[in-house]
């Protein structure tokens, strides 16, 4: 299960620098695009917690461990 649970941790925090990306090509967008930064930046978040708890509960560092 541990693996598992470092393997899903992985998928978040490179999920998180999909949202930073995407994040990154609406500046410029002017405000009708801060409804959607807004989302964007809630769900990096929301992956950035889901990440720690994970990362924590496999007990085992990954290569994407900081």
């Amino acid at each position: 299960m541990e693996p598992f649970l470092r393997l899903l941790a992985d998928l978040a925090t490179l999920a998180r620098g999909g949202v930073v990306a995407l994040v990154l090509l609406r500046v410029g967008e002017g405000p009708e695009a801060l409804a959607g930064v807004v989302r964007l930046l809630l769900l990096g978040w929301t992956l950035d917690v889901l990440d720690g708890w994970l990362a924590r509960a496999s007990r085992r560092p990954s290569p994407l461990a900081a």
